[in-house]
């Protein structure tokens, strides 16, 4: 049965995440090494013990949260011997796919999703930038009220996450503008814990850094089909790859249609691997009947 592997982004990091993988397989702690050596700092104590109020700033939770997707994946393929057609990830997961694909060796992608995480981190100050999920109205429409929001502020559709499932990201006040009319057109909102407005315009420095950094790195072929986030297309050679994750860094992650383009493909079974289920729970609304695993927890 075609098979695709999901990689979870930021937002999925919880204290005590990697735990189990570590005290129940010698490869998983392995890798948490080989992670920790790379940042010059504990990376298992700080999934393991927090503060969370550390383990949550964006150049920790990015190298945490691939780390525990990436160790997480070696120990099902050793137990269960599959391989799959397919590898997306949502945002940061995207680096985690990659690794698995055998794009980039796995302490180049701990530093740059650090880096990374920095730089989006440092390229808005704090408080001037906020994300907020959006549910009920189509996506169109809450495009064209984010246009009309837009002047000398900017507001965007950040993530297509489901039908009628999106996040807005921009500046502090013209999000909530457009998340107040929304509201007024029937629309549920949620604030989303966040140190930056992602996949937005505003992280346009990050994504210039991040530019300079990736272009030094070693890459290699995707030896699994790799779709991006950025327009949902199939991707494996690794320079449209390389510039797939610099365009990302501004753009929408459109997670509906990366699982819509694998289902397409033949894809039935879908395997989360990482911390959380909240990329099961996306695409058992996108996908009816998908059989969906989740491996990582130890639940």
């Amino acid at each position: 049965m075609p098979t695709a592997f999901l990689f979870p982004g930021q937002g999925s990091q919880k204290v005590e995440m990697g735990k189990w993988l570590c005290k129940t397989y010698p490869q998983a702690r392995s890798l948490f090494e080989e992670a920790s050596d790379t940042l010059g700092k504990d990376l298992y104590r700080l999934c393991v013990e927090g503060p969370a109020s550390e383990l949550d700033l964006t150049e920790n939770a990015q190298p945490a949260i691939l780390t525990v997707s990436v160790a997480a994946h070696a120990i099902y393929s050793l137990q269960f011997g599959k391989l799959p057609d397919f590898v997306l990830g949502h945002s940061l997961g995207e680096y985690s796919a990659l690794v698995v694909a055998g794009v980039l060796r796995f302490r180049d992608a701990v530093k740059a999703v650090s880096l990374r995480g920095r730089w989006m981190q440092e390229a808005v100050p704090p408080g001037e930038g906020s994300m907020v999920a959006v549910m009920g109205l189509p996506e169109m429409e809450v495009r064209e009220i984010c246009l009309a929001v837009n002047s000398g502020r900017i507001v965007v559709v950040a993530n297509v996450n489901g039908e009628n499932q999106m996040v807005l990201s921009g500046h502090r006040d013209a999000v909530e503008e457009v998340a107040s009319q929304v509201q007024g057109r029937g629309a549920r909102t949620r604030s989303l814990p966040v140190s930056a407005p992602f996949h937005s315009p505003l992280m346009r420095p990050a994504e210039t850094q991040l530019r300079k950094h990736l272009e030094d790195l070693r890459w290699g072929s995707a030896q699994v089909r790799w779709v991006s986030n950025v327009d949902a297309q199939v991707y494996q050679e690794p320079q449209l790859i390389r510039e797939k994750l610099i365009e990302q860094v501004c753009a929408p992650v459109r997670f509906k249609d990366c699982v819509g383009v694998v289902a397409k493909a033949g894809v039935e079974q879908f395997v989360e691997l990482g911390a959380g289920r909240v990329l099961s729970g996306l695409v058992r609304r996108i996908v009816s009947g998908a059989q969906i695993e989740q491996f990582g927890d130890g639940e």
